[in-house]
């Protein structure tokens, strides 16, 4: 009997102990949010502060070096339409609205706490505004010819949702071409007009066609389709003042563009006497 007591007694101080630890666990994870909500603050604060004096101080020189540092080297980012896959693999495209490449767009869902540099909130208006337009003229926008409708969105509806026209900062635009036969060359062509928007005149736009193998059947009437093909589109950008104009295949890697400097009768007559890969 006194040893059930005893038990009892010991199991009793066992359950208020736990309920004490438990609750001054959840008080340490309470003040433990409420510290790193005022860190966060304060670090915010002190972000704004220094963009400020960035802003004001440095002349845009000095300040393009900087943000070259927040958003690392330049390199392609792939541009293509918004969708979702389902678990069975169906892939669903919700509009033709241009969007960044996965391990971009993550950028826009991490993490509260991790590094906004293109939102006002983090960065302040100013130096978030220079900090994407900076991005832009630092990367090839890369996006394939059959989404050829996103060009207008892209030219004219920033990535990451500011109010910066990247028609006015773009400086590089590759466009890939898979099956210059599949792709209808009169909407293409027409939708290309939306380049001619694009601001900076030096802008390097490329045409390039994407093959997975250089040796596969029928090659050389292929490479022979894609240079008919964008002719008219180099001859069109030329037209409205775009000086950087290339012409390519990826895979094997050939440059065409002296091509161009060609009539474009002078080019149907060298696309049917030679043969396009050597």
């Amino acid at each position: 009997m006194l040893k059930e007591r005893r038990r009892r007694k010991i199991h009793e101080q066992i359950l208020l102990l736990t309920r004490e630890a438990k609750a001054a666990s959840a008080e340490i994870l309470d003040k433990d949010s409420e510290l790193l909500a005022e860190a966060r603050t304060v670090e915010q604060q002190d972000r704004l502060a220094l963009c400020t004096k960035l802003y004001g101080t440095l002349p845009r020189e000095l300040r393009d070096m900087v943000y070259d540092y927040v958003l690392g080297a330049a390199r392609d980012e792939v541009v293509s339409r918004k969708y979702s896959v389902t678990w069975e693999g169906t892939r669903t495209v919700f509009d033709e609205m241009s969007h960044p490449q996965q391990c971009l767009w993550e950028l826009r869902t991490t993490e509260p706490g991790d590094f906004f540099w293109w939102r006002d909130d983090h960065m302040g208006a100013q130096v978030a505004l220079e900090v994407v337009e900076r991005w832009y003229k630092t990367r090839t926008l890369v996006i394939r010819a059959r989404h050829k409708k996103m060009f207008r969105n892209l030219l004219h509806y920033d990535l990451f949702g500011t109010v910066l026209k990247p028609l006015s900062a773009i400086n590089s635009i590759t466009i890939l071409i898979t099956s210059p036969a599949a792709t209808k060359a009169e909407a293409f062509h027409q939708q290309l007009r939306h380049l001619h928007q694009i601001d900076n005149k030096s802008a390097s736009l490329s045409l390039k066609l994407r093959m997975a193998d250089g040796k596969v059947p029928n090659y050389t009437t292929r490479m022979r389709q894609f240079l008919q093909f964008v002719g008219p589109a180099v001859f069109q950008l030329r037209e409205h003042g775009f000086h950087n104009v290339s012409v390519s295949s990826e895979s094997p890697a050939r440059v065409y563009t002296p091509l161009y400097d060609l009539t474009e009768s002078e080019i149907n007559n060298v696309l049917v006497s030679r043969r396009c890969d050597k």
